[in-house]
Order: C-alpha cells, then structure tokens, then sequence
C-alpha cells in the first residue's frame, strides 16, 4: 500500500468538508449593504436591530424579545446620533416581543443606527447597534 492513497482520501474528504459548509452558510449571508446586530438585555432576552437599503432610504426594524408579554419598553432609535423614534412599546404574545419598524432617509456615507429600550417600572434595559454603507 503506497503512501499517496491515505493522503489523497484524506484530501478529496477535507475538501468535501469545506465546500459543505461554504453552502450552508451561503443563505445566511446578507445583500450588499444589509446590517444586522443581536445583543443580549441586561436581565432577560435579547434585541436586533436591521437595517435594509431600499429606494434610497433604509428600512429600519429594532426587535426586543423578552419572553415575558406585557412588559413596556422605553424605546429611542438614532441614526448617526439623530433621534428617529422615541415612543413606548409593550411586549406581547407568547415570545414576549415587540418591533419597531420605519423607514428613514439614506444619509451620506454610513449611517449607524443604535435602538435602545429601557424597561418602564423594571430593570431591564437592551441595546442594539448596525452600521450599513451604501
């Protein structure tokens, strides 16, 4: 038995392995200029903040996940530091969410959007920052 056919197995198998897993991770992948970020809350759940461009301006969507419903949130959105929103919102349904979805102008350069929500009567705070250039 020569050397080269253990290796040659081993070579042809490693690279069955790496070409795997470069397709399953190609859905993931998000389209040019899409931004996300996920963060844990200080005391339960987690936030998302997306940002899309669409049409010249950004699709904004922040997410808290707190599993508990009826929970309500302080929540503020910037963009480059400028507010966008500020409002309250109150979880609900059996994840405990909420979202806050808006559309707002496509600045020059990068835009980074940073959503916060602060638990009214609670503890619990979240914080989520996405960074897009187009």
């Amino acid at each position: 038995m020569s050397m080269r056919k253990p290796f040659i197995r081993f070579a042809a198998a490693g690279t069955g392995v790496a070409m795997s897993l470069l397709l399953t991770a190609a859905p993931a992948m998000a389209k040019s200029g899409d931004a996300r970020s996920r963060n844990a809350c200080s005391l339960s759940g987690r936030s998302e903040m997306r940002v899309t461009p669409d049409k010249g301006a950004l699709r904004v969507e922040f997410r808290v996940e707190t599993r508990t419903a009826g929970q309500t949130y302080d929540v503020n959105i910037t963009d480059n530091g400028g507010n966008v929103f500020t409002g309250q919102r109150t979880t609900s349904g059996s994840s405990g969410e909420f979202k806050v979805r808006l559309n707002v102008p496509n600045q020059v350069g990068s835009d980074t959007l940073s959503g916060s929500a602060t638990q009214v009567g609670g503890g619990n705070s979240c914080s989520s920052t996405a960074t897009t250039t187009v």
